[in-house]
């Protein structure tokens, strides 16, 4: 019966549909608006992760990577639009700890093989960190007060199914 439960609020959440605040009560869920939440609630009552992923679409996905950043006290920014040397980018999430800033790349490649894209990939955000370094201490300034120096990190989450 609970899992019935946790399995119908994971479609609820990949269709987009209102979660029902009642099953989210019995399923002790107190922040509809967190989706880590559901997952992590899932995977307690021994859902696998490669059959949650699965439900769940890359907005999904990428929600739930900033939910676990949200969950380990970092502040979060999504799909961050900048242009930076006449090009025009977008990066997934940005996760603020301290003087830590992670760049988060997110690829919610279940169905396809990627092993061939992946130093694409890499490169691909990579070049894209060093982009938004030249303008990160403005769009950060109010996040990061006080902190002398910021260290990007570069970070691509993909799911284990995804990695040949």
């Amino acid at each position: 019966m609970l899992n019935d439960l946790i399995r119908k609020t994971l479609w609820d959440l990949a269709l987009k549909r209102t979660l029902n605040k009642n099953d989210l009560e019995t399923l002790g869920i107190t922040d509809e608006n967190n989706p880590a939440l559901i997952i992590t609630t899932a995977l307690k009552n021994g859902f696998q992760l490669n059959e949650i992923l699965e439900i769940l679409t890359w907005q999904n996905f990428e929600l739930i990577v900033a939910g676990v950043y949200e969950l380990n006290n970092f502040s979060t920014i999504r799909n961050l639009h900048f242009t930076s040397q006449n090009k025009r980018n977008e990066i997934d999430i940005i996760a603020i700890r301290d003087k830590y800033v992670h760049i988060v790349e997110c690829k919610h490649w279940i169905r396809t093989r990627i092993s061939s894209n992946i130093s694409r990939i890499v490169n691909n955000h990579l070049s894209k960190t060093l982009l938004f370094k030249n303008i990160a201490e403005k769009i950060l300034a109010p996040l990061i007060l006080n902190k002398p120096m910021i260290i990007l990190i570069p970070v691509i989450v993909i799911p284990p199914k995804s990695v040949p």
